[in-house]
């Protein structure tokens, strides 16, 4: 019994011997695992820590760049509204000089396409800005604009057109002085060629007696002597009549003929018939000088000069000129035409665009 529990004491100490060396070998190999887990760990957490330091130098370096792309997004939107702000201001100067411009061509030449050409332009260009202080001078310059167009239009290119021609035609015009010498070609020298003679209108020219004759009826060999009785009358009556149709015409030359050789007119100023041929040059460079005279005076818009040089031009020609001929005529009708047209108008007054300018660009001025 005792060598039986001398034997189940050894084997309960080697039994627990056994348990103690597995838990001692089991523990340590815990321990081993947990210091390797805790190395790994370690590593893990300065790998995170390094990745921690990075992610803080990145943000560092972000926040860096974001206050510079800030500075400089400040910088661009104060450096933007400068340049708005000149643009402005460069526009309102702009709009000023167009507007300054057409109230000197209303002012000084009366040029009212020249005044609607500029003030187009400022309105346009105000239509291009954005700045609200320019409504108020828009509309008064689009009120300015429908006032010029309602006015009536002066054509004076075509006016000294006109006058153009009249200088150009001076020198072919007929002088009182020059009434004795017939020109070439004239009705006097074409009925003293005696080349024809004229016809009465609804005439007909007469038939000689032997186309008379040759147009009677032919009669056959067998005439009766009452047929050729009957021809010889009809013949003689056509004879008749030729021989007056031809007398009148006769006549009527004749007398056109006295009436191209002698000219009975009432002058009241004979010695316009005195000329002499440097005294007709002298009055026909005369009248050049007055017309030229008032060509300028027309595109100057100077009315009342106008109408005094086209007065004494049409007082000269009255005086030395054929007024029976047609190209004397015409010449003075047109000068008289143009005597009556009026060459100055009722211009507005841009004062109020002006101002209202000169106010929007002082307020953008004071603004900026």
């Amino acid at each position: 019994m005792l060598l039986l529990v001398g034997l189940l004491a050894a084997g309960g100490w080697w039994y627990t011997q056994q348990r103690f060396l597995a838990a001692d070998r089991d523990s340590a190999r815990r321990v081993q695992e947990a210091e390797q887990r805790a190395s790994r760990l370690e590593e893990q957490f300065k790998t995170l820590r390094d990745s921690q330091n990075q992610i803080l130098s990145r943000s560092s370096t972000l926040e860096a760049k974001i206050a510079e792309s800030a500075t400089q997004q400040e910088q661009l939107a104060s450096l933007y509204d400068e340049i708005a702000k000149s643009r402005g201001d460069s526009v309102l100067a702009e709009v000023e000089q167009s507007v300054l411009m057409a109230n000197q061509h209303l002012e000084l030449t009366g040029n009212v396409q020249g005044a609607l050409l500029a003030l187009q332009n400022a309105e346009r260009r105000l239509g291009e800005s954005e700045q609200s202080q320019a409504i108020g001078a828009r509309r008064l310059i689009l009120q300015d604009i429908e006032r010029l167009k309602a006015l009536p239009e002066v054509d004076l290119i075509r006016s000294a057109a006109r006058l153009d021609e009249i200088i150009n035609r001076i020198d072919r015009l007929p002088l009182l002085a020059d009434a004795g010498q017939e020109a070439p070609g004239s009705p006097g020298t074409a009925a003293t060629a005696g080349t024809s003679i004229p016809q009465k209108p609804g005439q007909q020219p007469a038939q000689a007696p032997a186309e008379a004759s040759a147009g009677a009826p032919a009669g056959g060999p067998a005439a009766s002597p009452a047929a050729d009785e009957g021809k010889v009358r009809l013949a003689l009556r056509r004879l008749y009549a030729s021989a007056l149709e031809n007398g009148a015409r006769g006549l009527d030359a004749v007398r056109d003929e006295f009436r191209s050789l002698v000219t009975i007119r009432r002058i009241d100023k004979p010695d316009s018939l005195l000329l002499s041929p440097e005294q007709k040059h002298a009055a026909r460079e005369n009248l050049k000088l007055l017309l030229l005279n008032a060509r300028l005076n027309l595109l100057n818009r100077h009315e009342e000069l106008f109408r005094q040089d086209l007065s004494r031009v049409v007082e000269s020609m009255q005086r030395l000129y054929d007024t029976e001929q047609h190209d004397v005529k015409t010449a003075i009708t047109t000068l008289q035409s143009l005597r009556v047209q009026s060459l100055v108008l009722n211009l507005p007054s841009l004062a109020e665009s002006i101002g209202a300018v000169k106010a929007a660009r002082a307020a953008s001025e004071k603004r900026s």
